[in-house]
């Protein structure tokens, strides 16, 4: 038995199909910088939509598009508070997971071989 065999036996006999495309949409929703960037600036807290448009140096429609992204996934959730719009991440468990990535990143040198585009904050 291969390893990939073996992983895909692991994986779908842990989570069922439904699961795995729930995820896959979560994982999807996480793949663009600016979304990261975006969810790491909640870490502290929920903060007005203005102030992210401010953080990502971004035109309100396209942090908007990213906000929509985020919402959809669950990720994020958004509350009024007057003529504001308040975002805040829905679960603290996303950045243990990032935590955990980032390890990943650093212990196999990935920064090395990932060309980016730098997220301004």
């Amino acid at each position: 038995m291969s390893i990939a065999e073996f992983i895909y036996i692991v994986v779908f006999s842990m989570y069922s199909d439904q699961e795995i495309a729930a995820q896959a949409e979560i994982f999807k929703a996480m793949s663009h910088p600016t979304r990261l960037a975006i969810l790491y600036s909640l870490k502290d807290g929920e903060k007005p939509a203005k102030e992210l448009y401010a953080m990502v140096e971004s035109d309100a429609s396209t942090v908007s598009r990213h906000l929509s992204v985020l919402l959809h996934a669950k990720l994020v959730k958004k509350r009024r508070a007057g003529a504001d719009v308040l975002y805040s991440v829905t679960c603290d468990c996303y950045f243990d997971f990032t935590k955990c990535i980032n390890e990943v990143v650093h212990d196999y040198h990935l920064m090395d071989s990932i060309s980016y585009k730098s997220v301004n904050l």
